[in-house]
């Protein structure tokens, strides 16, 4: 069965974590906050948590789907999982080292920019799964099985 409840459950979360870090960061004070640094990680971790639980449980099935329309949008939607997860280190590793946030004194400007256009792409795929490509999943297992028993 899909894990369509925990995969809705960790979008919803993602978007409220997206939300309220957009808030916290514009204040360069908050930045350096724990609480600021603790939801980032909390953040950052729930958004992994979520890539691999999609990766587990929704790509096997509709990339040997005999349907080619179905393995097409299953590999749209994995290669853009795919770069958004690059996008997402790749800011990480910029952003974030042992689980903090490491923002230079003169960079705040440029850390609310990367990471309000990181939400933004997380956004958007969050928007994409419950839009596009969770209703393509269901579709499938709520449909009818096509083989028949003969007697």
């Amino acid at each position: 069965m899909m894990p369509f409840s925990e995969l809705n459950k960790q979008n919803h979360e993602l978007t409220e974590l997206c939300q309220v870090l957009t808030v916290l960061i514009d204040d360069r004070g908050m930045c350096d906050s724990g609480v600021t640094c603790e939801l980032f990680q909390r953040f950052a971790d729930r958004f992994r948590e979520h890539m691999d639980l999609e990766d587990r449980s929704l790509y096997s099935n509709l990339l040997v789907h005999k349907d080619k329309s179905v393995n097409s949008a299953a590999l749209r939607s994995l290669n853009s999982s795919k770069e958004l997860k690059r996008l997402f280190s790749s800011y990480m590793h910029r952003w974030c080292r042992k689980g903090a946030l490491h923002i230079d004194t003169h960079a705040h400007g440029e850390f609310v920019k990367d990471t309000k256009q990181m939400f933004g792409f997380i956004l958007e795929r969050i928007q994409d799964e419950t839009e596009e490509l969770y209703p393509l999943c269901r579709s499938l297992t709520d449909a009818p099985s096509t083989t028949a028993t003969h007697a």
